[in-house]
């Protein structure tokens, strides 16, 4: 296990966790999203020679963590940025404070989506595997 990438590629998450909270929801997150993990496939497809859906996982894991600390951290300046956020607060049960929910579903969003990650570079690992044969048989 490389726990350098994981980390190095779970801070990207931190980027996008400040966007969230200058108003960056919805598609545009989605596809930010997309991104991250494209450049996860694309490094760790490079640079490792096993386990890339388990590193992606992680990294995913990691980086919604680090989205749901900087979320709860400015939950203010985040729910002033994003409506359907407003909305959605006034139906919160009254006994979970915010802040613990934004980081506690951080990792538990990363976990899920990180599945997209994780195959996303399971392709590019086995991609990136055949080219790499390929130069070296010839």
């Amino acid at each position: 296990m490389n726990w350098k990438i994981v980390l190095l590629l779970s801070l990207l998450g931190v980027i996008v966790g400040f966007a969230g909270v200058y108003g960056l929801s919805g598609t545009g997150e989605m596809i930010v999203w997309l991104i991250v993990f494209l450049i996860y496939a694309v490094i760790i497809g490079r640079r490792l020679q096993s386990d890339f859906f388990v590193h992606a996982l992680l990294a995913t894991i990691l980086a919604g963590l680090w989205v749901g600390i900087i979320h709860a951290a400015f939950i203010n300046t985040y729910v002033a940025h994003n409506a359907q956020l407003r909305a959605g607060h006034s139906i919160m049960p009254k006994t979970a404070h915010p802040r613990l929910i934004m980081v506690m579903m951080g990792p538990f969003i990363g976990a899920v989506t990180g599945v997209v990650a994780g195959l996303m570079a399971a392709v590019a690992g086995k991609l990136f595997r055949h080219k790499k044969e390929a130069v070296t048989q010839e």
